[in-house]
Formats: structure tokens, C-alpha cells, sequence
């Protein structure tokens, strides 16, 4: 490996050293990735945006906000699932597909969006106002909740929560994103 020279590939012998066989957490890592402890791993989703990129579009639209002099909203749908329901990852990861496939359907293509963590989606609305924001959370909400009863039918440890912030010129990009990262 360190000889400093360059071999064709026909000329180069086999040996094997070892062998080795995936497990079925190998296969898994090698299909979505591994998560390290204490890492969070993002879910990409088409569509959606990466949290990082969000996190910048979120600036953007903060100082925007601040000079239009018009308000925008940025809402949360968080899924709080217990780590035996999350387990399957294949379940896990079709059950996010089919709520994002749902909330990229109900949104206009202005809007950005996000998944996080494992268990928020992000939205950002630019001037969408209040109650619009409300009523499409509201129904968000209501549809997820119908998808999980059906996914988990003998399951109810379950939490969904949603929730908005309406963004201003009074609106501190700091204060804002604490708020968000303990969603």
C-alpha cells in the first residue's frame, strides 16, 4: 500500500486477508447511513431541504420580513414516536415519505420545507398570514393523525405537535432558531 508505485490492474495479485458478512444492521447502515451518537441524522426527502439550508433560507426571510414590512409564518409539525415504533426503520422511514408526500401536496411551491431530526417538519410560509398558516396546520395535523392511527392500530403512545411563529421585523434570527432546535 505505501510502495510509491502505480501497478495496472492486471498485474495486481488477490489475497485475501479476511472475510466479511454484512448483518442486517450492516445492511441497514448501508442502505440509510449510519447514526452516530449524539449525531442527528437528516432524512432526504424530495422536495424538502436540508435543516442547514432551511436555517439560511429562515435568515433570509427574517431580513426580508424587515424590509417589506410584511409578516411571513414559520410553522412546525413535530412526530414524538417511541423508540419500539421508530425501530423499524423501513416503516419509519414510509411513514415520513407518506406525511411529507402529504404536506409537499398541501403547500405552494414558494414554500420551504424541511425535515429534522428525525421527527420535525419545517415550513416556511412567506406571507401566508396567521390564519391561513393556522387552518393548513390544523389540517395537517388532522390528516397525520388519521395516517398514524392507521399505521399504529394498536399503538397510542404517540405525540404530534404543531405549532407557528408569525415573522416580523421585530423578529430576532437567535431567538428564533433557540426556539426551533427545541422543537
Amino acid at each position: 500500500m505505501n510502495c510509491k508505485t502505480v501497478t495496472p490492474v492486471e498485474n495486481l495479485k488477490e489475497i485475501v486477508l479476511d472475510k466479511y458478512l454484512l448483518t442486517d444492521l450492516g445492511r441497514d447502515a448501508a442502505r440509510s447511513g449510519i447514526k452516530v451518537e449524539g449525531e442527528e441524522r437528516e432524512f432526504t426527502i424530495p422536495g424538502f431541504v436540508n435543516f442547514g439550508t432551511f436555517l439560511t433560507f429562515l435568515r433570509f426571510e427574517i431580513e426580508r420580513v424587515k424590509v417589506s414590512g410584511k409578516e411571513s409564518q414559520m410553522g412546525s409539525v413535530s412526530l414524538n414516536l417511541p423508540a419500539r415504533l421508530r425501530s423499524n426503520r423501513q416503516q419509519f422511514e414510509r411513514l415520513v415519505l407518506d406525511i411529507s408526500d402529504f404536506i409537499r401536496n398541501n403547500t405552494d411551491s414558494s414554500d420551504i420545507l424541511s425535515f429534522a431530526s428525525d421527527n420535525t417538519f419545517f415550513m416556511i410560509f412567506p406571507e401566508k398570514g396567521d390564519m391561513a398558516v393556522e387552518k393548513m396546520l390544523y389540517d395537517f395535523r388532522t390528516s397525520i393523525e388519521k395516517l398514524l392511527v392507521n399505521t399504529f392500530e394498536d399503538e397510542s403512545e404517540w405525540n404530534l405537535a404543531a405549532q407557528f411563529e408569525t415573522l416580523n421585523a421585530d423578529t430576532e434570527y437567535n431567538t428564533l432558531i433557540n426556539q426551533v432546535k427545541t422543537i
